[in-house]
């Protein structure tokens, strides 16, 4: 009996370490399982911000692309613009050259007129001599 006494006490002896060992186990698991969620978690954060850069990065590369198309509309115009104002430089070079001929031709036409004048002045002082001898 004493033996039986003995394995009996053995054996829950076994056994309470069993059921602790059982313990410690479930124990561990639960603290595995949460680990496992905080790192999914963690990972879903993760995955969400490098979503949230590809996104900037494309409005980036979006408004880059607006910004060259913008910078080549305004280089055109500078080039029209600078285009513009040669041809407006050519005319005014132009307009100074007509401007001087006429100048010169105002001036050639008062020289005509002046001796035209001076001729009609000559002949009506030759027409008043003959008037003069003929009535005379």
């Amino acid at each position: 009996m004493e033996e039986g006494f003995s394995l009996s006490s053995e054996a829950e002896t076994s056994l309470k370490k069993i059921v602790e060992s059982s313990k410690k186990s479930s124990e561990m698991a639960l603290s595995i399982e949460r680990a496992t969620t905080e790192q999914s978690k963690a990972a879903k954060l993760v995955s969400e911000a490098v979503e949230r850069v590809r996104d900037m990065t494309d409005q980036i590369a979006k408004a880059t692309a607006e910004e060259s198309t913008g910078i080549l509309h305004i280089m055109k115009a500078i080039e029209k613009m600078r285009d513009a104002a040669q041809e407006v430089n050519r005319a005014t070079e132009e307009q100074g050259m007509s401007s001087r001929q006429i100048s010169q031709s105002m001036e050639f036409v008062s020289e005509r007129s002046r001796q035209i004048a001076r001729s009609l002045s000559e002949q009506k002082m030759g027409t008043n001599q003959i008037l003069n001898a003929v009535e005379g």
